[in-house]
């Protein structure tokens, strides 16, 4: 049986199409996504972020750089990622856009008390 992922909808009532669907249930979760991702992982969403920043820094020289970080959520990849790495410019784009506006609100609250490189946040489906 061959079934395509664009078939596929999250809730089988509902007759909007999937990237509808998706783009719904996130905006409804951003504003506990972070204390959610945190207690169902166990505090490994941390870990994981901090070992790909180690592994990206290991294999490139990022300075000046660009980095696309997709699927970005409330950003605490890319906020990381611009930290350790210190980027030309990151781009963070979610298909959520309360997901997005967390992010911007993270990396406004982060860029006033730190020296932080170009970052933008954007709304997009991957």
């Amino acid at each position: 049986m061959d079934i395509k992922a664009e078939k596929v909808n999250p809730y089988l009532d509902d007759k909007r199409p999937k990237t509808q669907q998706v783009r719904s249930m996130f905006n409804s979760i951003a504003p506990a996504y972070d204390v959610m991702n945190r207690m169902m992982t166990f505090g490994i969403d941390k870990l994981w972020r901090r070992k790909a920043v180690s592994m990206l820094k290991k294999h490139s020289a990022c300075t000046g750089c660009r980095i696309l970080d997709v699927a970005t959520g409330t950003g605490d990849l890319a906020l990381l990622l611009n930290r350790k790495l210190k980027p030309a410019k990151i781009i963070g784009i979610d298909i959520s856009e309360k997901m997005i506006d967390i992010a911007r609100q993270k990396y406004s609250s982060e860029s006033k008390t730190e020296n932080q490189q170009d970052v933008e946040f954007m709304t997009a489906d991957c």
